[in-house]
């Protein structure tokens, strides 16, 4: 049986919060001998990508990293490889066409927050959730669209929080301590951390949600929201909270907003603490509550053992768009806040997210909920159900899946490679079929959507 030798590995978006996110698994095939070409889609690739700067990053130059500016960079870095990993991001879809049509193996994993995860028609996906699986599952035109079947769809979790450069101990951020002195906080008192929007990528969001929209109603809807926003703060100091906002991670994306509007806006209040996006990390291990409305970093604080409170997230009406959020098909735990499980909730409190850890609380009630040491016990049978169904596990060791499972599926496809390149040049046909009907009837090709 050939032996796995070489593979490229396709980084996923650019994240200021953790350009790395995707080495833990470059070093897991590595230390079976397995080499590992790195490469970087630019911004030239799309608009996600990586800077122009990175490349002389020197973690990115010690790994040995290649940029792909257009895709005659990949074709290049493919030659020799005899599998491509992907890093799950949406702009790759292309990439992955190609590797099929060369009898390269593909594989994607994901490393993305919320329910983000972006099928291309790979041999092989690996989603972060049994929640996510079921989502993609109960679309049967998506599932066709990717050529999936479930046996091709497996449950790993994400890389997402694995720290492979030790980003949290850098500066000694791992101690509550040096964090806390470094906001100019109470190490003392609890730490909680506002999970705002991003203002422009926001509007931009609203605009597309609700596309009968006037200027003027979308101005209004997401006013309502930064005010609300504030107001949450203001009850966060009044309770004796340390505070700490969190800038969306679109807020450091060219392509959605950019950051000094961010910065600009939340000055205005010199008593709100803004966190240093390199932080994250620690930041999750330090704090003991999150805040929202809308956000779905719920799923990011379970992930750490923490609670969640989201306020008033019923008065910021969600879009009216199917699969926008889990719905009661496809999440299984009870709907509403953990606090509540017992309870049996007919409907949402929070019509943005279908279930999570910790609580619902109007504006009115937050200072005083915030004083309740209860807020910040979790239960841990239910913390362990949500876990089961929003991240599969926590232990840090989904690049050991990942690997895993990549080096199976190759074995498994080398044993049978006739019949796996007679596959691939029929899906290869087919999607020219799909892009030849789709230039004919004047949409989009079939693989852009």
């Amino acid at each position: 049986m050939s032996k796995l030798k070489r593979i490229l590995l396709i980084a996923g978006r650019y994240r200021a919060e953790n350009p790395y996110i995707d080495l833990g698994v470059k070093r897991r095939f590595e230390a079976l001998g397995i080499r590992v070409i790195l490469a970087l889609p630019m911004r030239s690739f799309h608009e996600a990508g990586f800077r122009p700067e990175d490349l002389a990053d020197p973690v990115f130059v010690r790994e040995g990293a290649i940029p792909l500016q257009d895709q005659q960079d990949f074709m290049r870095a493919l030659r020799g490889c005899q599998v491509v990993v992907f890093s799950s991001w949406k702009k790759q879809m292309q990439l992955a066409e190609v590797a099929r049509r060369y009898g390269k193996v593909s594989v994607d994993f994901n490393a993305s927050v919320g329910f983000d995860h972006f099928f291309s028609g790979h041999d092989l996906s690996l989603v972060k959730s049994d929640i996510v699986l079921r989502m993609f599952t109960q679309e049967p035109r998506r599932m066709t669209r990717f050529f999936l079947t479930p046996n091709k769809m497996i449950v790993t979790g994400s890389v997402l929080y694995e720290d492979p450069e030790d980003l949290v101990a850098q500066d000694g951020m791992d101690k509550r301590e040096r964090f806390c002195r470094f906001y100019g906080f109470d190490p003392d008192r609890p730490v909680a951390v506002l999970f705002p929007k991003a203002i422009l990528g926001f509007r931009k969001k609203a605009r597309l949600w609700f596309s009968d929209w006037s200027d003027a109603q979308v101005d209004d809807y997401c006013q309502r929201l930064r005010d609300l926003q504030i107001a949450i703060c203001e009850k966060v100091r009044d309770s004796g909270c340390n505070l700490l906002v969190k800038l969306h991670p679109s807020s450091y994306a060219s392509y959605w907003s950019k950051v000094e509007d961010e910065y600009e806006y939340w000055n205005q209040f010199p008593w709100i603490k803004i966190l240093v996006n390199t932080h994250t990390q620690a930041m999750f291990r330090h704090l003991d509550v999150g805040l929202g409305i809308n956000s779905h970093s719920a799923m990011d604080t379970a992930y750490f053992g923490k609670p969640f409170i989201y306020v008033d997230s019923d008065l910021i009406p969600p879009p009216p768009l199917p699969g926008f959020h889990a719905s009661d098909q496809s999440c299984l735990l009870p709907r509403g806040p953990s606090s509540h499980w017992d309870q049996n909730l007919s409907t949402y409190p929070n019509p943005w997210f279908a279930s999570w850890i910790g609580w619902f609380a109007r504006q009115e009630e937050l200072s005083a909920l915030l004083k309740d040491p209860a807020t910040y016990r979790v239960d841990p049978e239910q913390l362990q159900r949500y876990i089961d169904e929003f991240w599969l596990h926590n232990d840090g060791l989904t690049s050991r899946r990942v690997v895993d499972l990549v080096r199976s599926e190759y074995e498994q496809i080398a044993a049978h490679r006739s019949e796996w390149a007679s596959l691939a040049r029929w899906r290869g046909r087919y999607q020219d079929f799909l892009g030849l009907f789709s230039r004919r009837v004047g949409a989009k090709p079939f693989h852009h959507a």
